[in-house]
């Protein structure tokens, strides 16, 4: 598997799912002030310590998510009748059309996997990409208060590699690291940074800018996000998830990311352990 460190532009592509903050001025940008408390300069200067083996191992459980609409696609066949020119047509498959692309990964290795609500939402099926295949997958929990969503892939015989959850929640300064499919390609994406703080209160908005989203108690990071991540694992050094990447910022080199306890919660609702 291909590992790339992103350090691109931010690109805007309407087909990758990633929601972006608000710019000020657009009633955005502040969180209540009794929750917002930014810890940036207590950051550590210490980076991630991880073996490209582990990172490879690590990447082998975060997938691609498409979210497609089925076009079914037709040939005709043509007879004249009367003088009449009539074509009669036969259905010869189904086309998947693209409606949305994003990030999600393994918590257990039979196939259950978490996204993001906005990855999972408006398509009329959904698959998702691993290294080798390409898989069906059935949205089976939505939890879109915390912009969560938990797939279940098809019923097959193969063993997906899965990340653990960590034990406890992140600290400021910690060291953390991110993996997902930045611009929306199965070319795994990492991005390391530390966590910045840990109960943001932030309203975000789609590409299109179409719907906003408050996002409560969200986990902002150093660690830049890029189209196509949305839905992929924050890590901690020892390679377990402690938030699920949500939202970045224009002009402002963060990401935020949905909490353990939250994607602990939503995993213990359809008792994935």
């Amino acid at each position: 598997m291909s590992i790339r460190f992103v350090f691109r532009s931010l690109l805007t592509i309407s087909a990758l799912s990633l929601l972006i903050l608000l710019p000020a001025g657009r009633g955005v940008a502040e969180a209540a002030s009794a929750n917002r408390v930014l810890l940036a300069r207590h950051t550590s200067s210490e980076p991630v310590s991880i073996s490209s083996k582990r990172l490879e191992t690590l990447s082998e459980a975060v997938v691609l998510v498409k979210g497609y609409d089925p076009l079914p696609m037709y040939t005709f066949t043509y007879e004249r009748v009367n003088g009449i020119l009539i074509a009669t047509p036969k259905q010869v498959g189904i086309m998947r059309v693209t409606h949305s692309t994003g990030s999600g990964f393994f918590v257990t290795s039979s196939g259950y996997l978490v996204t993001n609500s906005h990855v999972a939402d408006g398509a009329l099926s959904y698959a998702v990409v691993t290294d080798d295949a390409t898989y069906d997958t059935l949205v089976i929990y939505r939890d879109r208060e915390h912009d969560l969503a938990i797939l279940k892939v098809s019923p097959n015989k193969k063993q997906f590699e899965a990340l653990q959850l960590a034990d406890t929640k992140p600290s400021v300064g910690e060291p953390v690291f991110s993996i997902g499919n930045a611009l929306g390609t199965y070319v795994d994406s990492v991005s390391i940074g530390n966590v910045l703080s840990l109960s943001e209160d932030v309203i975000a908005t789609d590409r299109g800018e179409h719907t906003e989203s408050t996002l409560l108690g969200v986990i902002k990071t150093s660690a830049k996000l890029y189209p196509g991540d949305s839905g992929g694992p924050l890590l901690n050094a020892k390679g377990k998830v402690v938030g699920v990447s949500v939202a970045t910022t224009i002009g402002e080199n963060v990401g935020f990311a949905v909490p353990l306890e939250a994607l602990a919660d939503a995993l213990a609702v359809i008792n994935v352990k």
